[in-house]
């Protein structure tokens, strides 16, 4: 799973772990494993604050933009997050973590 990250002012926190291709973000489970090649899921079908664009699968790949909450005096790493990549199963530790 491919995630890129949209840096946001916010006081609330994200909690994220994944499995091969489910994403868990503050306890609500999202499964894209149906996702065919080349498709896209809406971020409006999702109804999900932390997903703010459509998921799609590319080259086999799930490919995703989660919201980055962060506080007023955020580190550079956090304003400009560099994308990951992520496999297998795990708890994703957010830029500036």
């Amino acid at each position: 799973m491919h995630i890129s990250f949209s840096p946001v002012r916010a006081d609330h926190t994200l909690a994220v772990a994944y499995n091969n291709e489910t994403i868990t973000l503050n306890g609500a489970l999202y499964d894209f494993q149906d996702i065919p090649e080349g498709e896209a899921l809406s971020q409006d079908v999702l109804e999900c604050e932390h997903i703010v664009t459509d998921v799609v699968r590319q080259d086999g790949v799930i490919h995703l933009t989660l919201v980055l909450p962060h506080g007023p005096d955020a580190a550079t790493e956090v304003l400009f997050p560099t994308p990951v990549t992520v496999t297998g199963s795990g708890n994703l530790v957010l830029p500036g973590k």
